[in-house]
């Protein structure tokens, strides 16, 4: 049996046990987060099947007598994707929840967001995505957003995401857009957390944080390079972060050391399968052994890396195309 096969099986055992203990006729709250207990990863056909299931132990058999809070939870939980392409030509009572803005606060964009416009033809970019943004109701908290979106839709996010608590920028990001997004900050107010994929833009969106948003604790830089300049930044303008990831990064040893010394309130720092410096540093542990949440697993210095930086990028990692250089302002710069 597989492990999502045992997953299904397991919740709908307790769905049913649940069901029967309280022989209830509408779903309690702790009913429901039985029922949404590893929903975020299964297939929508597989969720439909389990409520039909549910229902039935209910002696409910239609769709339209669930509890349509609970279902707009679950389509919630489905992801962006389906909620355009798949959960509303499920059925009508599963269209109609799909049209609730609790099913549209995590606007996770993909990096290329023609995969999400198969169904759709003859309209824009930005007439889809202003669409999706007006689905949320002004009660979206989370948004990814890629180069994909053109300027006018990345103002119009701005005016009409003012809940937005977490931000997430695709790599790689024109530097006119990042500038149009900075300029949003100002707008998000309560925004907690930040992705930049590949440091995207870090000098652009930082300082606008530390001005707007005081609830500000948890920055993610995953496979980005972070050198004395971006290490300098995030001390100077974010001195009172609680989270730092940095996994995957380029950074070396004494910049890590600024960091830990900078920010003396982390709760975390991730710095897993950095290249910089050694994972068993001595010096390094000592120094951040104050943070509870210190992980360093998998760092190796440049010596046993075998590459040297180029512009603040792993050679070897050029060499294999994993990161895309801006070649004509290098060979202005080296040449």
């Amino acid at each position: 049996m597989s492990g999502y096969t045992r997953c299904y099986s397991n919740i709908r055992k307790r769905l049913l046990a649940e069901c029967y203990r309280r022989k209830c006729e509408k779903l309690c709250l702790q009913f429901r987060e039985v029922l949404l207990a590893g929903i975020d990863r299964l297939p929508l056909k597989k969720i439909y099947r389990e409520f039909k299931k549910m229902l039935l132990a209910l002696g409910r058999p239609k769709w339209e007598e669930l509890d349509r809070d609970c279902l707009a939870i679950v389509l919630q939980k489905a992801g962006l994707k389906s909620l355009v392409s798949s959960a509303p030509y499920v059925c009508k009572t599963w269209h109609e929840a799909s049209l609730d803005p609790k099913c549209w606060e995590d606007l996770a964009f993909p990096e290329h967001i023609d995969l999400m416009m198969e169904r759709l033809a003859g309209i824009s970019r930005t007439a889809f995505m202003r669409a999706i943004v007006d689905h949320s109701g002004g009660h979206a908290t989370s948004i990814m957003l890629s180069n994909d979106f053109s300027i006018e839709a990345l103002e119009y996010v701005g005016n009409q995401c003012p809940a937005l608590k977490s931000l997430a920028l695709h790599h790689p990001m024109a530097l006119q857009k990042a500038v149009v997004i900075s300029n949003q900050i100002s707008k998000w107010g309560n925004l907690e957390t930040v992705t930049l994929m590949r440091g995207c833009h870090m000098k652009k969106i930082v300082p606008q944080i530390s001005l707007h948003c005081k609830n500000f604790t948890d920055m993610r830089a995953p496979q980005s390079y972070i050198g004395e300049d971006e290490a300098s930044l995030v001390v100077t303008h974010l001195p009172k972060i609680k989270h730092l990831s940095l996994k995957g990064s380029t950074i070396e040893g004494e910049t890590l050391v600024m960091i830990i010394l900078g920010c003396k309130e982390l709760a975390s720092l991730d710095a897993r399968d950095c290249t910089g410096f050694k994972a068993d540093d001595a010096g390094i542990l000592q120094l951040a052994s104050h943070i509870p949440a210190f992980k360093c697993e998998g760092s190796r210095d440049f010596k046993n890396y075998r590459h040297r930086l180029v512009n603040g990028v792993p050679q070897q990692e050029l060499e294999e195309g994993h990161i895309n250089i801006e070649w004509d302002r290098l060979f202005h710069k080296f040449g």
